[in-house]
């Protein structure tokens, strides 16, 4: 301070001089600083400009556009972009856009200039600062898996909606037409031949449909079978000894018809029994008598079911597909216990997922095999079968517009079946054109799709955790891969919903949480866009 005060009450001008020829570069130095930050900042916006509009001219160049098109797309493109530059303190001339000879690229650089605050002190009124980008299409291959959400709340509408306004799964399934639309065009050319996907449902289980065998090791049709063990009332002759006092008898007649008769001519009334030789004999005593008896019989079920819960033991949460058996098992004995897979090992080591099953309670009743015995679980899900990885658009769509609403929300099997879907590792399950490329195939990439509208709720195994947890495991094994872009959308979702999507997705801006139909659209338009078979090269 008494520097200060010192410098201030001094009159002999060296001071100020030199004070005065200071603050030129501390100005200048500042100046540079403040000016450069927004430079950067500014230049990162116009970068992301230019990246956009040369995938939206990929996008048009995909479509059959012509370079003028192109140009045009790209231009109006930017022009929306400059509409909030000014704004900013920046402006930026028009964007140069070439096609270079002997490949699909596209390149655009532009020109930026920007007002200077401070440094105009030193005579630098602007500042000029320059982007590129190059954008290709026909990246190459493209595996991606979409994961719907078919639970009851599906179903749901907002107050005061009409009788023709559309439920969830209306919207869902108008905006999963257009991603599919974006990722394999009507009229794809060879660029979108490479791209294939496939889909899979939840509710409170999974419909394993034609990859039922394989995942369980069990057959389609398959029959239980079961002591039933039940009493039975019989007659039985039985025989004692008993000592019984007995006597011999002697049968005589004391009265004839007339004198001179014959004997044994005897008068009607005339014959008279008499007891000989009575003594303490032992008798033998035969009878009948009603007794229960314990009896056993073999009883069947028989069921037809492709359901499948999650899968317990040492593979619960990664990729692993489950090893095939020789033989699909149709004959399950010792039903009396739950079996949910060929597995006869508590930890599962070949990873088999838990199909719904029959049991046999045995009452030990005296109903000869009583029906109400047998108990079933998890034999009846969706009638929507994955689909393996695909080209065709048809059973795309024909897959989305059967979609229907019922059921719990298991949140975690669904995005389990996702991962499944494109890993290289289950390539023994997902055969011929639906097997998952390898993780390291050159020029191409792997995304899953999740969607929910509710909260993970449902689960078979709940000593592995809730529904939640359990997605949560396997995110983390998928992301700890980093094989796998996840994006997720929570259509409406409460806030647990919300929560494990956003723990799952890849990055902040891989998680989309549309509350409505039109933002839904967007979302998977974006989500479509993204993962398309576009790339930006720097």
């Amino acid at each position: 301070m008494n520097l200060f005060k010192r410098l201030g009450q001094d009159r002999s001008g060296h001071i100020a001089i030199i004070f005065a020829l200071c603050i030129i570069p501390v100005v200048s130095i500042a100046g540079f600083a403040i000016d450069f930050s927004l430079l950067s900042s500014n230049k990162n916006k116009v970068q992301r400009a230019v990246d956009a509009s040369v995938l939206a001219g990929a996008r048009a160049m995909q479509a059959g556009k012509t370079q003028q098109e192109i140009r045009n797309v790209m231009y109006d493109y930017m022009r929306g972009q400059s509409q909030t530059s000014s704004n900013n303190g920046y402006n930026c001339y028009s964007m140069n856009v070439q096609f270079p000879q002997g490949s699909q690229d596209i390149a655009a650089s532009i020109t930026c200039e920007q007002s200077a605050t401070l440094m105009q002190v030193v005579g630098k009124d602007k500042l000029k600062f320059g982007v590129s980008s190059t954008s290709t299409w026909g990246i190459g291959k493209l595996d991606v898996a979409f994961m719907f959400d078919v639970s009851g709340s599906m179903s749901w509408k907002p107050p005061g909606a009409g009788s023709g306004d559309p439920n969830r799964i209306t919207s869902l399934k108008a905006a999963a037409l257009q991603a599919v639309d974006t990722l394999k065009p009507a009229n794809g050319d060879a660029a979108t031949e490479d791209v294939r996907i496939a889909m899979v449902s939840y509710d409170s289980n999974v419909n394993a449909g034609d990859y039922f065998e394989e995942v369980t090791g069990l057959a389609k049709t398959r029959t239980y079978n079961a002591i039933d063990k039940y009493v039975e009332w019989e007659d039985i002759e039985t025989t004692s000894i008993e000592r019984q006092y007995a006597c011999e008898e002697r049968r005589y007649c004391k009265k004839f018809y007339k004198k001179g008769q014959k004997k044994g001519q005897c008068k009607p009334n005339g014959w008279r029994t008499e007891q000989i030789n009575c003594s303490w004999k032992d008798v033998e005593v035969t009878e009948v008598v009603p007794t229960a008896v314990d009896k056993e019989r073999v009883v069947t079920k028989t069921i037809t079911s492709t359901c499948v819960w999650e899968r317990d033991g040492d593979h619960a949460f990664d990729d692993k597909a489950p090893v095939q058996p020789a033989d699909f098992v149709n004959q399950i004995d010792d039903a009396h216990q739950v079996i949910y897979n060929v597995s006869e090992e508590e930890n599962n080591p070949n990873g088999y997922l838990a199909a719904g099953y029959a049991y046999f309670q045995d009452k030990s009743d005296t109903n000869e095999g009583s029906n109400n015995d047998w108990k079933t679980s998890g034999i009846t899900c969706s009638n929507h079968k994955p689909i393996g990885l695909t080209k065709n658009r048809s059973t795309l769509t024909t897959y989305i517009n059967n979609l229907t609403a019922n059921g719990g929300t298991a949140g975690h099997q669904g995005i389990a079946w996702a991962w499944y879907l494109v890993s290289e590792n289950w390539s023994n399950v997902f055969t011929g054109d639906a097997t998952p490329l390898p993780f390291n195939e050159p020029d191409s990439v792997k995304a899953v799709i999740l969607m929910t509208d509710g909260s993970f709720l449902n689960e078979e195994f709940d000593a592995q955790g809730d529904s939640d947890e359990q997605a949560r495991l396997i995110c983390d094994k998928m992301k700890q891969q980093d094989k796998v872009i996840i994006y997720t959308v929570a259509f409406g979702a409460p806030d647990p919903g919300k929560a494990v999507l956003e723990y799952c997705a890849s990055g902040p801006e891989f998680a989309f949480e549309p509350e409505n139909g039109d933002e839904l659209e967007q979302a998977y338009q974006a989500i479509a866009t993204s993962i398309s078979d576009l790339r930006v090269k720097f």
